[in-house]
Protein backbone atom coordinates (compact mmCIF):
# COMPACT_ATOMS: atom_id res chain seq x y z
CA UNK A 1 0.00 0.00 0.00
CA UNK A 2 1.58 3.52 -0.92
CA UNK A 3 1.22 5.79 1.54
CA UNK A 4 1.14 9.57 1.03
CA UNK A 5 2.95 12.08 2.76
CA UNK A 6 3.56 15.86 2.95
CA UNK A 7 5.48 17.50 5.35
CA UNK A 8 2.66 20.30 5.98
CA UNK A 9 -0.70 18.61 5.33
CA UNK A 10 -2.56 15.16 6.98
CA UNK A 11 -3.74 12.60 4.50
CA UNK A 12 -7.25 13.18 4.55
CA UNK A 13 -6.29 17.23 4.30
CA UNK A 14 -4.10 16.45 1.34
CA UNK A 15 -7.13 14.70 -0.31
CA UNK A 16 -8.90 17.41 0.16
CA UNK A 17 -6.79 19.64 -1.29
CA UNK A 18 -6.54 17.40 -4.29
CA UNK A 19 -9.95 17.25 -4.77
CA UNK A 20 -10.11 20.77 -4.62
CA UNK A 21 -7.77 21.58 -7.17
CA UNK A 22 -9.08 19.18 -9.67
CA UNK A 23 -11.70 21.18 -12.12
CA UNK A 24 -15.59 20.12 -11.30
CA UNK A 25 -17.07 17.04 -12.85
CA UNK A 26 -19.70 19.21 -15.01
CA UNK A 27 -23.41 17.32 -14.87
CA UNK A 28 -24.44 15.18 -18.01
CA UNK A 29 -27.17 16.69 -20.17
CA UNK A 30 -30.50 15.23 -19.28
CA UNK A 31 -32.41 14.77 -22.75
CA UNK A 32 -35.67 13.74 -23.74
CA UNK A 33 -35.69 11.30 -26.34
CA UNK A 34 -38.64 10.57 -28.61
CA UNK A 35 -38.84 7.96 -31.34
CA UNK A 36 -39.57 7.29 -34.53
CA UNK A 37 -43.38 6.05 -35.92
CA UNK A 38 -43.44 2.63 -35.29
CA UNK A 39 -40.66 2.80 -33.19
CA UNK A 40 -40.70 2.56 -29.06
CA UNK A 41 -39.02 3.74 -26.55
CA UNK A 42 -36.20 0.64 -25.47
CA UNK A 43 -35.82 0.33 -29.17
CA UNK A 44 -34.90 3.86 -29.26
CA UNK A 45 -32.66 3.12 -26.20
CA UNK A 46 -30.81 0.43 -27.69
CA UNK A 47 -30.71 1.46 -31.32
CA UNK A 48 -30.66 4.73 -31.51
CA UNK A 49 -29.16 6.38 -28.33
CA UNK A 50 -26.51 3.56 -28.46
CA UNK A 51 -25.20 4.30 -31.24
CA UNK A 52 -25.03 8.13 -30.61
CA UNK A 53 -23.54 7.16 -26.47
CA UNK A 54 -20.93 5.33 -28.64
CA UNK A 55 -18.65 8.34 -28.86
CA UNK A 56 -16.87 9.12 -25.70
CA UNK A 57 -17.30 12.40 -26.00
CA UNK A 58 -21.14 12.47 -26.74
CA UNK A 59 -21.79 9.40 -23.62
CA UNK A 60 -19.90 11.53 -21.09
CA UNK A 61 -22.10 14.60 -21.96
CA UNK A 62 -25.02 13.11 -22.19
CA UNK A 63 -27.95 11.01 -20.24
CA UNK A 64 -30.87 10.04 -22.45
CA UNK A 65 -34.59 9.17 -21.84
CA UNK A 66 -36.46 7.71 -24.43
CA UNK A 67 -40.63 8.06 -23.75
CA UNK A 68 -43.02 5.65 -25.84
CA UNK A 69 -45.97 7.41 -28.22
CA UNK A 70 -49.70 6.87 -26.91
CA UNK A 71 -50.78 5.43 -29.56
CA UNK A 72 -50.03 1.58 -30.56
CA UNK A 73 -49.35 1.00 -34.22
CA UNK A 74 -49.35 -2.62 -35.47
CA UNK A 75 -47.76 -4.52 -32.72
CA UNK A 76 -47.61 -3.59 -28.78
CA UNK A 77 -43.95 -2.55 -28.82
CA UNK A 78 -45.13 -0.42 -32.30
CA UNK A 79 -45.50 2.81 -30.39
CA UNK A 80 -46.08 6.41 -32.46
CA UNK A 81 -47.11 9.91 -31.40
CA UNK A 82 -49.80 10.31 -33.69
CA UNK A 83 -51.31 8.41 -36.50
CA UNK A 84 -52.50 9.25 -39.72
CA UNK A 85 -55.87 9.19 -41.69
CA UNK A 86 -55.83 7.52 -44.32
CA UNK A 87 -53.53 4.60 -42.28
CA UNK A 88 -49.98 4.69 -42.88
CA UNK A 89 -49.25 0.86 -44.72
CA UNK A 90 -46.57 0.12 -42.58
CA UNK A 91 -46.17 -3.51 -43.88
CA UNK A 92 -46.95 -2.78 -46.95
CA UNK A 93 -43.87 -1.27 -48.25
CA UNK A 94 -45.39 -1.20 -52.16
CA UNK A 95 -48.29 0.77 -51.00
CA UNK A 96 -45.84 3.56 -48.83
CA UNK A 97 -44.76 5.57 -51.92
CA UNK A 98 -48.74 6.36 -52.63
CA UNK A 99 -49.16 7.45 -49.31
CA UNK A 100 -46.36 9.87 -49.42
CA UNK A 101 -47.82 11.13 -52.22
CA UNK A 102 -50.72 12.22 -50.69
CA UNK A 103 -51.93 15.69 -50.83
CA UNK A 104 -53.21 15.64 -47.51
CA UNK A 105 -53.67 13.42 -44.48
CA UNK A 106 -54.41 13.90 -41.03
CA UNK A 107 -52.39 14.08 -37.93
CA UNK A 108 -54.74 11.89 -35.57
CA UNK A 109 -54.36 11.79 -32.01
CA UNK A 110 -51.41 14.64 -32.32
CA UNK A 111 -52.83 16.60 -29.01
CA UNK A 112 -52.15 13.20 -27.10
CA UNK A 113 -48.73 12.92 -28.44
CA UNK A 114 -47.76 15.98 -27.82
CA UNK A 115 -49.51 15.87 -24.16
CA UNK A 116 -47.89 13.15 -23.47
CA UNK A 117 -44.36 14.47 -24.75
CA UNK A 118 -45.15 17.35 -22.16
CA UNK A 119 -46.26 15.49 -19.70
CA UNK A 120 -42.81 13.29 -19.53
CA UNK A 121 -40.93 16.74 -19.72
CA UNK A 122 -42.65 18.40 -16.90
CA UNK A 123 -42.57 15.01 -14.74
CA UNK A 124 -38.49 15.03 -15.08
CA UNK A 125 -35.51 17.51 -15.32
CA UNK A 126 -34.46 17.64 -18.66
CA UNK A 127 -32.11 20.05 -20.41
CA UNK A 128 -32.68 19.26 -24.19
CA UNK A 129 -34.84 16.92 -26.54
CA UNK A 130 -33.93 14.85 -29.54
CA UNK A 131 -36.05 13.43 -31.92
CA UNK A 132 -35.51 10.13 -34.69
CA UNK A 133 -38.49 10.47 -37.91
CA UNK A 134 -42.17 11.29 -36.36
CA UNK A 135 -39.93 11.87 -33.27
CA UNK A 136 -38.01 14.91 -34.56
CA UNK A 137 -41.59 16.70 -35.69
CA UNK A 138 -43.13 15.95 -32.20
CA UNK A 139 -40.23 17.34 -30.46
CA UNK A 140 -40.26 20.66 -32.61
CA UNK A 141 -43.91 20.65 -31.67
CA UNK A 142 -43.22 20.39 -27.97
CA UNK A 143 -40.59 23.03 -28.39
CA UNK A 144 -43.29 25.39 -29.94
CA UNK A 145 -45.45 25.15 -27.00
Amino acid sequence: MLEMRHPHLACDELSVAITLALPPKQPRLRVLCCHGYAGGARRFETKTAKALLAHPSIADLLDVAAVDGPHAVDAPHQRAHWLYDPPFPLSERDRQPAFWALAEAEYVGADEGIASLAAAWHADRFDGILGFSQGAGAAALLAAT
